[in-house]
């Protein structure tokens, strides 16, 4: 063999000086078994929402939360006094005393009779013993007041009249639609 030829790793050629190399076996004897890794992060996971399900159960409580009941004084209401004054201001169960003349303003809502058309009907409130504020009295103009539960009647024909309802589109003021072409 020429000398500036190497030989092949791990072999010797014969009649070579060196020692001959020695191959090493390697044996693996704590091998990390992933199926054993799996099961015990499943257990950890399973006993956290164990305990995340057993504090829901312990902290629970069998009442229903109370909705927020809107009353009249959460409100702004339009106030309408005997003398045909409008004024708006916050709701509220008693009267008060109108910005103009000096007498009593009830709230006041839109309603329609079938035959004499839309007015404001004025409400009285009370506070009943669950301290929840209601209408306890209703009167249309020119009317005398009469119990809410009965519902406002006109004050001319005496016909039920129901609530107008109003839609907060009608008070924007809309541009004029350009055609093209016009």
């Amino acid at each position: 063999m020429p000398p500036s030829s190497t030989p092949a790793p791990g072999h010797q050629p014969s009649g070579s000086q060196d020692p001959p190399l020695h191959r090493r076996t390697v044996r693996i004897v704590n091998k990390r078994n992933i199926q054993r890794t799996a099961i015990v992060s499943l257990a950890v996971a399973a006993a956290a929402a164990g305990l995340l399900l057993a504090a829901w159960r312990v902290f629970q409580t069998d009442e229903d939360p109370m909705p927020h009941i809107r009353t009249i004084k959460d409100v702004h209401v339009n106030w309408l006094c005997e003398r045909g004054h409008a004024s708006q201001g916050p709701g509220g169960e008693t009267p008060k005393a109108c910005w103009t003349c000096g007498r009593d303003a009830y709230p006041a809502v839109p309603f329609r009779c079938s035959v004499h058309g839309s007015s404001a009907v004025t409400f009285q409130f009370a506070e009943q013993e669950d301290g929840q504020i209601v209408p306890v009295e209703v009167r249309a103009p020119g009317g005398d007041w009469e119990p809410f539960a009965d519902g406002p009647h006109c004050s001319q024909c005496r016909r039920l009249m129901k609530r107008e309802v109003e839609d907060p589109l009608e008070r924007v003021q809309r541009k004029p639609v350009r055609r093209k072409g016009s």
